[in-house]
């Protein structure tokens, strides 16, 4: 229940952030590293792409930019910053985000 609960917050977190213009957020100069996800993730085929947010991964489809992978991760390491703690439960738990492109829905 708690990795539900979890995965829903962050889904929500995430879709707000998604709604802002992805060209529009900072640039830090920083191009981010994005690649396939493991195959240790036993992801579906779907998601082609994946960053990891601090042992967290950060997976989406083909059709997201790997900008939005990058603020994804942004976001997640903002929200743990001061909750390593809780980082590591959620790395644990395989706890995963998927970013969504508006046409993959």
């Amino acid at each position: 229940m708690a990795f539900r609960k979890a995965s829903l917050h962050a889904a929500f977190l995430l879709a707000a952030a998604w709604t802002m213009d992805v060209s529009a957020h900072g640039n830090d100069g920083i191009a981010p590293s994005v690649g396939a996800p493991p195959a240790t993730l036993r992801a579906d085929p779907f998601y082609a792409k994946y960053l990891d947010a601090g042992g967290i991964p950060v997976i989406a489809s083909a059709k997201v930019p790997d900008r939005a992978l990058a603020i994804a991760r942004d976001i997640i390491a903002e929200m743990l910053a001061h909750r390593p703690d809780l980082a590591a439960q959620l790395a644990a738990d395989g706890f995963r985000v998927a970013v969504t492109a508006s046409a993959s829905r």
